[in-house]
């Protein structure tokens, strides 16, 4: 599957996102039942279940006061593996799942990276497929988030916690928008995960 598109990404990822008790994961009827209608409109179970792998082709639009770059790139995955390029205009970076021991290239050489940094890298390029895992998944709590807006359009809000840990649920948590006519998702917010909340988490 190849695709060429464009997408903005929020500055800095923010999130409007309601911290989840530890103690309790819940799903949300209603939250459910939004994804479902999300996950029907990209195709259904059955044909969310047959995807193996996939590769998309697409150009990163940064929104103002981004801390992103506009780049061209090239996002792999096969199975729970994937390999994430980005083509800057001075530098080319590789973002890659290494079978459990996640790694980026840059010019500076190759470097390790912690394990958590995975949860931020899951393939949203393929929507349906992170959907259907989130509301099969025991340990992820989903909610209804109230109504919103993206693009212009009416949308439904599900927020969506993973994990029941503090440090997890720092760098697992989602805002959806899905749209309220066709049901296809609109946008989705993450946090991304930054290397010394997680250390602070654990001690």
């Amino acid at each position: 599957m190849c695709c060429q598109f464009c997408f903005s990404l929020c500055s800095a990822l923010s999130l409007e996102l309601s911290a989840q008790n530890p103690s309790s994961v819940q799903k949300d009827a209603a939250a459910v039942n939004t994804l479902q209608v999300a996950i029907q409109a990209l195709g259904g179970n059955s044909a969310v279940l047959g995807i193996n792998d996939s590769v998309i082709t697409g150009t990163l639009t940064p929104t103002k006061g981004s801390w992103m770059q506009p780049a061209t790139f090239v996002w792999k995955t096969s199975g729970q593996e994937f390999r994430y390029e980005m083509q800057f205009q001075s530098s080319t970076q590789v973002f890659a799942s290494g079978h459990g021991r996640p790694v980026v290239s840059k010019k500076a050489g190759v470097k390790p990276l912690f394990y958590h940094i995975v949860y931020g890298a899951l393939p949203f390029h393929v929507p349906a497929l992170v959907l259907l895992s989130k509301v099969a998944d025991p340990d992820t709590a989903l909610a209804n988030a109230g109504p919103g807006a993206a693009l212009g359009k009416a949308a439904a809000k599900v927020q969506v916690n993973t994990g029941t840990d503090k440090p997890t649920l720092s760098v697992t948590q989602q805002l959806w928008y899905i749209d309220a006519g066709s049901g296809l998702p609109l946008r989705w917010n993450i946090e991304r995960p930054k290397t010394r909340t997680w250390l602070r988490g654990l001690t």
